[in-house]
């Protein structure tokens, strides 16, 4: 029969091992929740860098559009003062227009798609961190568990050691009536 004292143990071990089964778990769920929390900053960030190029490929058209516009307006000026447009000065003056312009577009682009790559990277960075969340949560969770069976063990094994069997078959009373060793327990100094 268990004594009132090895009934506590007993129960003491039991609520320690759910509690560190329980403590596991949540860390897990936390880990899943920020790993999840991860993943929508790196999709926000991808739409993001999607956006930036096309907001640069609509700003290279529109330089590319006001570009033409100043050499219609270029040449509109020299026909209006007698200068032919197509040959001498006016074509060069046009042609430097034309070539400025294709430039600042591709300025334009070019800088829409280094925009894009850091919010890229940006993405990969939340992804990582996400990874990362999941990992800790599912190791801690791991833990836990192993907390929970080592509580477990040890509740149990005490409380073994304190349960009576009774009669001659008691480990303890064989081994006092062979007159062995008894188990109690010793201070080490």
């Amino acid at each position: 029969m268990c004594e009132p004292t090895t009934m506590v143990m007993l129960g003491v071990a039991v609520m320690g091992a759910i509690g560190a089964k329980k403590q596991g778990d949540a860390s897990a769920q936390a880990g899943n929740a920020n790993a999840q929390i991860q993943a929508n900053n790196a999709e926000i960030k991808r739409r993001q860098a999607v956006d930036a190029v096309d907001r640069g490929e609509t700003n290279a058209e529109n330089k590319r559009l006001e570009t033409r516009l100043l050499i219609a307006r270029q040449r509109a000026a020299f026909a209006a003062n007698g200068v032919l447009v197509d040959e001498g000065s006016a074509l060069d003056l046009t042609s430097d227009t034309a070539e400025a312009g294709e430039l600042d577009a591709l300025m334009i682009l070019n800088n829409a798609e280094r925009e894009a790559q850091g919010l890229e990277s940006q993405a990969v960075n939340f992804d990582n961190q996400g990874n990362l969340d999941r990992f800790r949560g599912q190791s801690a969770q791991s833990a836990g568990n192993l907390q929970a069976l080592t509580t477990l063990g040890k509740g149990l094994g005490g409380a073994a050691t304190k349960i009576d069997f009774g009669g001659p078959s008691s480990s303890n009373a064989m081994l006092a009536a062979s007159g062995g060793p008894s188990f109690q327990q010793t201070r080490m100094y």
